[in-house]
Order: structure tokens, then C-alpha cells, then sequence
């Protein structure tokens, strides 16, 4: 097994593939040898994980753009189709397409690793508001 930072920067790079690909965290790390909590750790490095998220964004990217070429055929069938008034294909294309359509890589998260921080920052503050909430509005506030 490679070792210090050259060795974890090659275990952090396959675990990202793996991840990106679909494994789950206990698949990852058998596959990487390294121990479940480590990828954890990693996980909760910003650095790591604006690397996962660009990595992500990439393949995502890669393959709506495949999408978007296959649909621009499907696009011209469904023109012919509506064309010569298949009001089916009109259904279709919005049941089928119109959500897709709208799916963006919004959803992936940040790709520097000080916005990754500032993410989980603000998370934690709305965690805390939202139990302070609770603890306030609880049948038990005010009670001691």
C-alpha cells in the first residue's frame, strides 16, 4: 500500500471514482483497503469533498450532454408525430420529458472547499435554530 501524502492523495482519488460511480461507503473502502471511518473522515474534509462534488458535476455534465443529443432526435419524432397530429407524443414528451427538462446539476454542491465549509456551517446554524425551535414551542418549555 502507498504511503503518506502521495498514497492518500492515490486511495482519496480511486475512492472518488468509486463514489462517483455509485459505491457506497463500505464497498469503497474494502475496494481501496482502507477502513469504512476513513472515508467518513475524508467525507468530512472540505478539500475531499469539493473534489467528490467536481468530479460529480463532471460526470453528470458528460452525461447530460449525451442525454441532450439523444433527445434532440427524439425531439424531430415527436415534431413528426405532432405534426401529423399524434396528440399522444404531445402527452408523452411532457409526461416523460418535462421533468428531465428541468433537472440540473444544482443538486451536486459546491467545488471549493471554503464554500463546502461555509455550507456546512450554515447547515449546522439552521440545525440549531430549528431545535431551539422545537425546544421553545415544546408542551415542556418553561418547565424546571
Amino acid at each position: 500500500m502507498p504511503g503518506g501524502t502521495k498514497g492518500r492523495r492515490i486511495r482519496q482519488e480511486a475512492a472518488i471514482d468509486r463514489l462517483v460511480a455509485g459505491s457506497n461507503i463500505a464497498r469503497t473502502a474494502r475496494a481501496i483497503g482502507v477502513n469504512r471511518r476513513t472515508i467518513e473522515r475524508w467525507l468530512s474534509d472540505p478539500d475531499f469533498t469539493a473534489r467528490l462534488n467536481a468530479r460529480r458535476r463532471a460526470v453528470r455534465g458528460s452525461l447530460h450532454d449525451r442525454v441532450r443529443t439523444l433527445l434532440d432526435g427524439a425531439l424531430d419524432l415527436y415534431a413528426t408525430q405532432l405534426s401529423e397530429g399524434a396528440f399522444g407524443a404531445a402527452r408523452d414528451l411532457v409526461r416523460v420529458w418535462g421533468p428531465m427538462l428541468g433537472a440540473g446539476l444544482s443538486d451536486i454542491g459546491p467545488e471549493e472547499a471554503r464554500d463546502v465549509t461555509g455550507r456546512r456551517e450554515a447547515s449546522q446554524q439552521i440545525r440549531e435554530l430549528r431545535n431551539q425551535f422545537v425546544r421553545d414551542i415544546s408542551p415542556d418549555a418553561g418547565r424546571e
